[in-house]
């Protein structure tokens, strides 16, 4: 067998072999970059509100929301990740041990997500009403508190019949609807009653 001379590269074809070698570099490392990026993409969504799990439903964005006069309701997003099948009820949802009012089908499909708010806010998603079964459901959440102000938590606790998942929550003043509310002289936002009250009260003592 004949024995074969390895020559050495010229300079030139030296630095071009170190310019493919770079390159293929490159392109390695845009695609680790890129299947990064990809299973990012894959990851749920950073949220504003907290999260939890049990067994095989994940919680987020899970927010109190409270208005000017007290009333308000608790925003969250809930997913159902079972994959045998199986559905997931939403059986209550308490803040502070105080029971949360539930209007809607509490009833979430596999591989689907439920999504509570208050009822302007689910009024303006809940558009089809015509698919079944519907994915996503949507639940209007009702609450009404003493001593719950925007800028503090709660505790709030969700029970499925797959077992219970408590968080603590942000308390948050909901998005007004355009009119909805007023902001008074002394700066607080109000309602249009109590505005029209307090504009008459000043007009009076002046």
């Amino acid at each position: 067998m004949e024995d074969r001379t390895v020559k050495p590269l010229k300079p030139t074809a030296a630095r071009g072999a170190l310019t493919l070698i770079a390159a293929g570099s490159a392109l390695a490392l845009a695609g680790c970059g890129a299947g990064q990026i990809s299973q990012t993409n894959t990851q749920v969504a950073a949220v504003n509100g907290s999260a939890g799990s049990v067994k095989n439903v994940t919680v987020r964005d899970v927010t109190v929301l409270v208005g000017p006069d007290g009333t308000g309701g608790v925003k969250f997003n809930a997913g159902n990740n079972d994959e045998s099948g199986e559905k997931v009820t939403l059986k209550s949802v308490t803040v502070r041990n105080q029971p949360v009012t539930l209007e809607g089908d509490t009833t979430i499909q596999p591989n689907c997500n439920l999504v509570a708010d208050i009822a302007p806010a689910i009024q303006q998603l809940d558009e089809d009403k015509n698919t079944s079964p519907k994915c996503p459901t949507y639940v209007i959440t009702g609450l009404t508190m003493k001593n719950l102000y925007p800028g503090g938590h709660e505790d709030v606790k969700l029970e499925f019949d797959k077992g219970s998942v408590t968080v603590n929550a942000a308390v948050a003043a909901p998005t007004p609807e355009a009119g909805q509310y007023y902001r008074g002289p002394n700066g607080s936002v109000t309602d249009e009653k109590n505005f029209m009250e307090e504009h008459k009260q000043l007009a009076e003592v002046k």
